[in-house]
């Protein structure tokens, strides 16, 4: 999977410009991260809402 498919599962919104080859610009990359670390932080607060969840229900 190279690195724009990333971009795009991550952000389907990122508009894609023409890549011939799989080297995207420096400023998909840098999107890329940024994407990546709001979706793990996300993912965080997801899995710690289902923990406290969890504990509530075992209560």
């Amino acid at each position: 999977m190279n690195i724009i498919n990333v971009v795009k599962f991550i952000n389907p919104k990122y508009k894609v410009k023409m890549f011939h080859d799989e080297l995207a610009t420096h400023d998909a990359i840098n999107n890329s991260k940024k994407n990546q670390n709001r979706f793990s932080e996300r993912l965080k607060q997801i899995f710690a809402f289902l923990v406290t969840l969890r504990n509530v229900v075992k209560r």
